[in-house]
């Protein structure tokens, strides 16, 4: 079993090791990174490059696609570039993909156009329609920006704004939306928490390199497989996010701006005693920040 020492230690190693690529031309990649043409990971830069190169030998100029819209295969058919970590997530029941894979870095309009079918904005005044579409926008802002060009890995930063994230739209669930709706709308939050979560251990898995299975982990875990050790530490994930989720669990129910950030402020006191890896008081300032937004 794995320390926390050890597992701040390892994770942000394999979450920094990024392959942007800025080629679009099949050749120009493999010379500069040899087989692994296959396993490329397009940076959000490296998509406008590339976007403005030739296409099969045509020189009209090509327009941005986005990879969330069109999904993983038609956009490398539209491209000529072959992604790997593409953060492909199952739905809740595992069955087809889930509903927030086009929408990696803007999961609100998951939940915009959930009321936009629902007919929730009908008949509705456009500024109140506007008022709800820029809370939601709000409520996933900073999970937005922090998994934009892929996820950070499952740093226990992540896990902090997904679980505030969660607690935001459970609040809005609740201020906001219709009671008839109200249990499917928890059904997506629930949705939009598992993939989170299950994304980023797939992110984690695809980008563990052997060398760090073999070496650097400590005398207790060398030369173990590397599936060994995802699994591990996978399974530390797992137990830390349940931990986050259960902290954050404390601002369900409250109304009242004070109090939520008397509890924001508790659970910020928590990890400021032993994690000094974090820049917690600024996470925090803005964990605040966003919620008096919403109330």
């Amino acid at each position: 079993m794995i320390n926390t020492n050890q597992w701040n230690r390892v994770v942000p190693r394999i979450m920094h090791q990024e392959v942007k690529c800025y080629e679009i031309n099949s050749e120009r990649i493999s010379e500069r990174f040899g087989n692994s043409a296959d396993c490329l990971e397009v940076s959000a830069e490296g998509t406008r490059q590339c976007m403005s190169t030739r296409k099969r030998g045509n020189t009209e100029e090509v327009p941005v696609y986005s990879l969330e819209e069109m999904g993983k295969e038609a956009w490398e058919e539209a491209t000529g570039i072959k992604v790997l970590y593409y953060l492909e997530s199952s739905n809740i029941a595992g069955t087809g993909a889930s509903v927030f894979q086009r929408y990696q870095n803007r999961q609100y309009k998951v939940f915009q156009q959930f009321l936009e079918d629902q007919d929730v904005y009908e008949n509705m005044r456009p500024e109140t329609r506007e008022k709800m579409d820029a809370l939601l926008e709000n409520i996933t802002k900073a999970m937005d920006e922090f998994g934009a060009g892929g996820y950070n890995g499952i740093s226990r930063k992540s896990m902090l704004l997904s679980q505030n994230m969660i607690a935001q739209l459970e609040f809005f669930n609740g201020n906001y939306v219709p009671e008839r709706l109200q249990g499917d709308f928890q059904k997506l939050i629930e949705e939009c928490d598992y993939f989170n979560q299950s994304s980023r251990e797939k992110m984690f898995a695809d980008r563990m390199p052997c060398d760090i299975v073999l070496k650097g982990l400590g005398d207790d875990l060398e030369n173990k497989e590397k599936s060994a050790v995802v699994s591990n530490y996978l399974e530390h994930s797992r137990r830390e996010k349940n931990e986050v989720s259960e902290k954050f669990s404390a601002l369900r129910g409250k109304k009242d701006i004070s109090d939520i950030c008397a509890a924001l402020q508790n659970i910020e006191k928590q990890y400021s005693r032993y994690d000094m890896n974090m820049d917690i008081r600024n996470i925090f300032y803005d964990m605040k920040a966003s919620w008096k937004k919403l109330i």
